[in-house]
């Protein structure tokens, strides 16, 4: 008798699983911490900036009159721009209407916007944490902000340029220094320059590559800030270091993948590391990301997931970068 074997069986449905793995988790962290400032009202975001002169010590002789008389201006104005976020899903007509995916079922549109979404936050955070500077919109290119990593650093910005007296001090940014060679002193001199501005140990937030997190983890000194576990019965030794807690300061760090992305396709610096005072910026949203659907020209529906927001740094003085090479 013939015998029907199971590779010669016709019409054997597939056994597709209804679980869709995606493997990519990366975390937005600067956007999970902004403050949110007032709507902009026009393209171009300004806000103040002031700082204290140097102190006198020069004692003052008892029978002078007033003289030399001071002028206390120090307030400058900085300024960035707004920028247009897209992200612009459609689907044909029979994916919509005919296609049961597993594990969505006939709600393939509804799967395209939410993953949309979550790839426009990290274009954001992309944007925000970039090396790059201010763009002004023409009828052929669009408005962009300026960039953390830019805002950070000695070269000055040639479109949304920093005021004398408040880019950042070659203390507060070190791009010289080989990944090798960071040590504890490469981020407690980083500290020290911004404390030399505000003359206040600072809180802070750290978000950083994957390499210069773990180069920190392996510093010694700041073992005590560490979490250090030893579990004989395990085999386990675990070290890492979360919280920096120094002279000048204390330092949350967070891995980012989105720090200074470069390259096709973008991808971010793994030696980048960015001291943030978060009390000092603010995202300025004229729409936040949302989505909203546009006429079926009869291929299929569609949309648009938009946002228009622009980076505010108050004062880069009170920030640092460091960038291992």
């Amino acid at each position: 008798m013939a015998l029907l074997i199971e590779r010669d069986q016709i019409g054997v449905r597939e056994d597709l699983s209804s679980l869709i793995a995606n493997v990519d988790a990366r975390s937005t962290p600067l956007l999970s911490r902004i403050k949110s400032g007032d709507a902009p009202g026009n393209t171009k975001l300004e806000w103040q900036v002031d700082d204290y002169p140097a102190v006198g010590i020069t004692g003052i002789v008892d029978e002078s009159e007033a003289g030399a008389f001071e002028n206390f201006g120090t307030r400058a104005v900085m300024h960035n721009y707004v920028q247009i976020f897209e992200r612009k899903p459609q689907i044909s007509r029979l994916a919509d209407t005919v296609s049961d995916v597993a594990g969505l079922g006939k709600k393939e549109m509804a799967h395209q916007i939410a993953k949309g979404l979550t790839m426009q936050k990290r274009d954001i955070e992309a944007r925000f944490c970039a090396d790059e500077d201010a763009q002004i919109g023409t009828s052929s290119v669009g408005y962009e902000t300026r960039g953390l990593a830019q805002f950070i650093d000695n070269t000055n910005s040639t479109v949304a340029a920093t005021p004398t007296g408040y880019t950042p001090s070659a203390a507060q940014v070190d791009e010289t220094t080989t990944l090798a060679n960071v040590n504890d002193d490469t981020i407690r001199d980083i500290l020290e320059g911004i404390w030399n501005n505000t003359g206040v140990p600072g809180t802070f937030v750290g978000l950083c590559g994957s390499a210069i997190k773990k180069k920190i983890s392996d510093l010694t000194s700041f073992v005590n800030s560490a979490e250090v576990n030893i579990n004989v019965t395990d085999s386990k030794v675990s070290q890492m270091v979360d919280i920096i807690d120094g002279d000048f300061g204390v330092v949350e760090l967070h891995l980012s993948s989105f720090l200074k992305v470069s390259g096709s396709p973008l991808a971010g610096d793994a030696n980048c590391l960015l001291v943030l005072d978060m009390d000092k910026l603010e995202a300025r949203y004229a729409r936040r990301p949302s989505f909203r659907a546009l006429e079926d020209g009869g291929a299929g529906p569609r949309g648009l997931i938009e946002s228009i927001v622009g980076l505010v740094c108050s004062n880069p003085l009170g920030f640092g970068k460091l960038v291992a090479q």
